[in-house]
């Protein structure tokens, strides 16, 4: 995303999170990742100004995983 391509990432991400969520169906592995999933996509969303979207996926991570770091929003300085 730094590097000016996010559209590319959040496709990656997107896709990473599909995943994750069929595999996590059936192994705890993967549902122990969803949490970081949902953020990365937040965060790849907020990078194309999907504040929307983005929004959505920080939630699903909060509240997945509220005590783990990506489990909560991005602070306004970021």
């Amino acid at each position: 995303m730094r590097s000016g391509q996010a559209g590319i990432a959040r496709g990656i991400a997107s896709g990473a999170l599909a995943a994750l969520e069929r595999k996590a169906r059936t192994g705890i592995e993967a549902q122990c990742l969803v949490p970081l999933a949902e953020r990365v996509n937040g965060d790849a969303a907020a990078a194309l100004g999907d504040t929307a979207a983005a929004e959505g996926h920080w939630a699903r991570a909060l509240r997945l995983a509220p005590r783990c770091w990506f489990g909560r929003p991005p602070t306004p300085s970021r």
